[in-house]
């Protein structure tokens, strides 16, 4: 095909087909290493992430009242109930139900999923923690809300992103 400047282009169908491989790829790759970090979690490798970032956190104490609002915000029942719910609310006030019923389920298949890998991998947490959690420490149940609100965002409002 021959665009308006002269330019050859990739008709619309297999340029959307090679960008949705591309990031199907992408995403397996991810969740491939995800797993591998997982494994060697689990059979202890001589790794001593903890006590490494342990010592990082320790060094900036004048941080920990950030360190727990985040905590607040990112996990427990404020990231699992009011941040959904909340968005959820704002996207059926602005006429989007599908939207809201997305965040809904993303939310909710997140939080799932990292339940059912923190019982698969079985990773305890460190014992001198500045916050209160559950039982597993991986996956992190805080990263995993702020990687599905990022996906919420770019599904939902793909041209601001």
């Amino acid at each position: 095909m021959v665009g308006h400047n002269g330019a050859m282009t990739t008709p619309p169908d297999e340029h959307a087909t090679t960008v949705a491989l591309q990031r199907a790829v992408i995403g397996v790759v991810l969740v491939v290493c995800a797993f591998a970090v997982g494994i060697l979690v689990t059979v202890e490798a001589d790794i001593d992430l903890d006590e490494w970032w342990n010592g990082v956190v320790s060094s900036f104490v004048f941080l920990q009242p950030a360190s727990l609002a985040m905590n607040f915000l990112g996990g427990g029942w404020f990231a699992t109930f009011v941040v959904p719910l909340g968005a959820a609310a704002v996207l059926v006030a602005l006429r989007r139900p599908w939207g809201a019923v997305f965040v809904l389920a993303a939310s909710a298949s997140s939080a799932a999923g990292v339940q059912v890998l923190k019982a698969t991998f079985g990773r305890s947490r460190p014992e001198d923690m500045i916050v209160v959690s559950d039982h597993g420490s991986f996956p992190s149940g805080h990263t995993a809300n702020a990687a599905t609100l990022a996906v919420i965002a770019v599904v939902l409002a793909p041209r601001v992103w």
